[in-house]
């Protein structure tokens, strides 16, 4: 078991805990507060359900300064101090030893640690070259490459515009001549949802995605985990607290947390943030639901049970953004109705049946407006980086081409100027998407399913795909 290599040898726990010395440590020098729970803290690491204290990485007082600031500012510290912190905790140093002792592990474990310590790397140097004019700061295209493997690329979303037509028709609004977006922009704030429901829909989905989730994946697992039912019946999943925010650059936010119970049972506590600033749909909030909640919530709960029974690797509770691992979990996320039907169309055939047809054709219009959401995400991060764009420009094509309203349109071309965010995290939900939806295609939603639950092991995107191939090849 990964667990047993981990407790018995005495290297692998020293790897982990500076494995978590160098994740906080860059995290730091870019501003990231891993302790707290407010989503707008985070950057690079993003929560810690580990069993086991963060490195004293984060109580340097130099690291209080640098969270401080937001990150390295010369305004606030000289280039001295800031190399002072690097070198005091061997974080250099740290990244090339951390390459040769993950190669210790098996061959998806040893991927999965490479990849997470190349994100940290990049990170390292990012803030580095901030201080030190000598060196050079990763490129658009290495932070691109070494995240998404995969070179730079812009595709029109042709068909993603002839969903949201097709869906709008569904509703009675026929596009015709009409501008897509401002159709959509129109039909959409004719339809939001009141503020003073937004509590109770949103704990009214999950309990409703929580059931078919049970029914359709878990009841198809056996876990394995002892003192618990093989299917997870007996864990109730009640650890996320549901929160407003407003004036912050992300529609909704999950931060998974873990820790323990007076008793010493997992507590299985997350955070689970929505931007009041950008108006939903009762159709939108299902999405952003059975994405936050059934997707990111319910995979970090299981993913924290494994790695306390022993079956997952600690590393697999280092969560970081703006990496690899975020085209796995966003993929995962937009994918949750797929896996628990096989196809979009199951799944809207089952709502159909369940929900009634004009809460389906209204779900097929948010369905729609989120993959334009997520293609316009990618187009912002390659339009400002590869192509040159001003965000003049991002902006009104986020809003012409991708339909996007004005907050939405704002927000990608606001994420797209962060060095990090934007070349290392913005085209996950478009990748991740089309990887999970292609593996639930090849090798079936039950199969996907316990890859994306680590049954198979430690995953992140490329782990993830790297199993699913095996799959396929096994059932040739």
């Amino acid at each position: 078991m990964f667990g047993g290599l981990f407790l018995s040898h005495m290297g692998t726990t020293s790897y982990v805990h500076r494995l978590a010395t160098l994740l906080h440590g860059a995290d730091t020098l870019v501003g990231g507060d891993n302790k707290s729970d407010d989503g707008g803290d985070h950057v690079i690491a993003d929560g810690w359900p580990l069993r086991m204290d963060i490195p004293d990485v984060y109580d340097d007082p130099m690291a209080v300064r640098l969270r401080a600031a937001g990150g390295v500012n010369l305004e606030e510290m000289s280039p001295t101090e800031v190399i002072d912190y690097v070198d005091r905790h061997r974080l250099e140093a740290l990244a090339v030893e951390l390459r040769t002792e993950a190669d210790q592990f098996s061959e998806t474990r040893r991927g999965v640690n490479l990849r997470k310590i190349e994100t940290l790397d990049i990170v390292l140097r990012h803030a580095l070259s901030q201080v030190d004019e000598a060196r050079e700061a990763p490129s658009f295209d290495e932070k691109y490459q070494k995240t998404n493997f995969r070179e730079p690329f812009l595709e029109p979303p042709t068909k993603e515009r002839e969903q949201l037509v097709q869906a709008l028709g569904n509703v009675g609004v026929i596009v015709g001549d009409r501008d897509l977006g401002e159709t959509y922009r129109a039909w959409h704030n004719a339809n939001l949802l009141p503020g003073d429901q937004v509590k109770q829909t949103a704990d009214d989905f999950f309990t409703l995605l929580l059931a078919d989730w049970r029914a359709n994946v878990f009841e198809r697992m056996d876990f394995g985990i002892p003192g618990l039912d093989a299917h997870l019946a007996d864990v109730a999943f009640d650890g996320a607290e549901f929160r407003t925010v407003n004036d912050v650059p992300y529609t909704g936010f999950s931060l998974y947390m873990g820790g323990e119970n007076p008793d010493g049972s997992p507590k299985l506590a997350s955070v689970f943030e929505y931007n009041t600033d950008i108006a939903k749909t009762r159709e939108d909030f299902f999405h952003l639901v059975s994405h936050e909640l059934v997707g990111h919530y319910v995979q970090g709960a299981v993913f924290d049970l494994m790695r306390r029974a022993g079956k997952l690797p600690s590393e697999m509770g280092m969560n970081m953004m703006a990496s690899n691992d975020c085209l796995q979990k966003e993929g995962w996320a937009e994918q949750v109705l797929e896996l628990m039907y096989g196809s979009h169309e199951a799944a809207m055939e089952h709502y159909r049946e369940t929900m009634g047809e004009d809460f389906v054709n209204r779900l097929e219009v948010t369905v729609a407006a989120q993959r334009l959401h997520s293609a316009a995400k990618h187009m912002a991060v390659i339009r400002r980086r590869r192509d040159g764009y001003t965000s003049e420009q991002v902006v009104a094509e986020a809003r012409e081409l991708y339909a996007q309203s004005d907050s939405d349109a704002a927000k990608v071309d606001r994420w797209s100027k962060h060095p990090l965010f934007g070349d290392m995290y913005l085209s996950a939900y478009l990748i991740g998407t089309e990887s999970m939806g292609a593996a639930i295609r090849r090798i079936g939603r039950i199969a996907t399913a316990r890859i994306g639950l680590g049954l198979e092991g430690p995953i992140d995107h490329e782990s993830f795909q790297y199993l699913a191939a095996e799959v396929a090849r096994e059932k040739q």
